[in-house]
């Protein structure tokens, strides 16, 4: 049976993956998190309808405790472990790189080394295709990454090692996610799609800063699918995949303008170029090769049930809460400490 560890398993993926997990086949699930979002309480919520209470376990604390930790993994004889906490974002992780590198980089080489001593025979890490920079080619695996941010590098730090360690673990699975957009249990303003649709509604317009930019997107609904199901699936080795959709790349001003047609009195307003330089386009055929049809959202349908799941939202959506940004800042003792 299926012993799980999941690191920020209560923020934006790791809640979308709670609400699809099948819990027939699991025997325990503890999740490591903080907690900052205060998604808690509504996947309690969540468990209880999937009669999934007594399998879920969470632990309030940072993953930067190895201690703790050590004692999760003998204590819950952990076999699988799904690596989704970290600082998330370019503006999250240039806030202060010293966090940055203590959380993205360290305790990550940590996780992975406890995951090593414990015999976890599944390790499923959380990348991002931001790796990828500034690349004019359609980027697959085998692209040689040029990441240009803090975020970026911090996740091609996390791969390098789990390389390093590929001879110790049965199965690697490194997710390099689109950018993601959309609703789960927490909710999120700071990512590009989110952000359009929040300026659109409540500013009437949009800002873009040229728009030529192309970027790959996925709805996190899909994110979460992608990870319950390869829970269920073995894969020797270890395996890079693109996770989106070829229909999922678009420049920012297409994704502008599928927004806009939602709401009548918006305007788009290019204010030109920016210090943001990414430009990339991605294939995705090794991961349809091995899971077909997966995904269920293409960019328009998922901006189509983004603006379905947000009609109601009314609350204000420049609160912290809804900024990794904001909420790194507002925490930054919390996070920096090992104690927590």
């Amino acid at each position: 049976m299926k012993n799980i560890l999941i690191t920020g398993g209560l923020g934006y993926i790791g809640s979308s993956l709670m609400k699809q997990l099948d819990f027939s086949n699991v025997n325990e699930i503890v999740i490591v998190d903080l907690d900052l979002f205060q998604t808690e309480e509504k996947l309690k919520n969540l468990f209880k309808k999937k009669n999934a209470e007594s399998k879920v376990i969470v632990k309030k604390i940072n993953f930067v405790n190895t201690t703790a930790l050590d004692k999760i993994f003998k204590k819950h004889k952990i076999n699988i472990v799904i690596h989704l906490g970290g600082l998330v974002g370019d503006p999250a992780c240039a806030f202060n790189i010293q966090l940055t590198k203590k959380i993205n980089t360290i305790a990550t080489n940590e996780l992975i080394e406890l995951s090593v001593k414990h015999g976890v025979v599944k390790f499923i890490y959380a990348s991002t295709c931001s790796v990828y920079g500034i690349n004019e080619k359609l980027c697959s695996e085998n692209t040689e990454p040029k990441p240009i941010s803090e975020y970026a590098r911090s996740k091609l730090e996390g791969e390098i090692k789990l390389h390093s360690v590929k001879d110790k673990l049965d199965e690697i699975i490194i997710l390099r996610f689109s950018t993601l957009y959309g609703v789960s249990e927490r909710i999120r303003f700071d990512l590009v799609a989110n952000l359009f649709y929040a300026k659109a509604k409540w500013e009437k317009s949009i800002s873009i800063f040229g728009g030529w930019q192309w970027r790959p997107f996925i709805s996190v609904k899909d994110a979460g699918l992608v990870l319950s199901n390869l829970l269920n699936i073995n894969i020797v080795g270890i395996n890079t995949y693109n996770v989106g959709l070829d229909k999922g790349n678009s420049t920012l001003e297409n994704l502008a303008q599928l927004i806009k047609s939602k709401f009548k009195d918006c305007e788009i307003i290019d204010t030109g170029a920016k210090d943001d330089a990414r430009n990339y386009k991605v294939n995705f055929d090794k991961f349809y090769d091995k899971f077909g049809g997966a995904l269920k959202f293409d960019l328009k349908n998922g901006i189509d049930d983004l603006c379905t799941d947000l009609d109601q939202f009314e609350n204000n959506w420049k609160a912290s809460k809804y900024s990794n940004l904001q909420t790194t800042k507002n925490n930054f003792k919390i996070l920096i400490s090992d104690d927590n």
